[in-house]
């Protein structure tokens, strides 16, 4: 789940630089390290896309095919997988109210859809609203939390400093990934 995430938002060189922690192995201060300077770079980009036109701004990061169904019941998870991947279609082709408007309908459907939240968080910082980008990561990081991803909570802790060093989101979410330590 967490190489899929990175993919479907950040691209390959995330991937790569969380791949280097061992499967179920909390990250160590060097994998944080590494994580955090891929998303530094994304970010980069998406700021420097802000500035300069952003109708024609490539989009930031190409995403993956939609992950693996995400609810239990058959009906909905089939249905926010539709959603899903049409708001990465359109993330994508930088067409990214629609896509927001897909990821919403997908955690409408899927509560539970992290990945969902990640997006959305990204999607807006991309439209320069820090408030809600730390608002879907925080929500994210609580989900991976709750699914037993302790390492993705962190990339939220870390994402979400990026967005707004001074958010409370960062000490709450880092309190919550204690406490599931225990």
């Amino acid at each position: 789940p967490l190489r899929r995430v990175a993919a479907a938002t950040l691209g390959e060189p995330l991937a790569k630089a969380e791949a280097k922690t061992p499967a179920g192995e909390a990250p160590g201060p060097a994998d944080e390290a590494a994580i955090l300077a891929e998303e530094q770079k994304v970010l980069e980009k998406i700021r420097s896309e802000k500035e300069g036109d952003s109708a024609a701004a490539p989009v930031p990061a190409k995403a993956a095919p939609a992950p693996k169904p995400m609810a239990r019941k058959e009906g909905k998870s089939s249905e926010a997988d539709k959603h899903y991947q049409k708001g990465v279609e359109l993330w994508n082709e930088g067409k990214v109210d629609e896509a927001i408007e897909e990821f919403r309908k997908t955690t409408k459907l899927n509560p539970s859809a992290a990945g969902a939240y990640y997006n959305l968080g990204l999607a807006y910082y991309r439209k320069g609203d820090v408030s809600k980008a730390t608002a879907y990561a925080f929500k994210a990081g609580t989900i991976y939390l709750e699914d037993g991803n302790r390492q993705q909570a962190l990339r939220m802790t870390i994402f979400i400093k990026e967005l707004d060093p001074g958010s409370d989101y960062i000490e709450r979410l880092r309190e919550m990934i204690k406490a599931k330590a225990k």
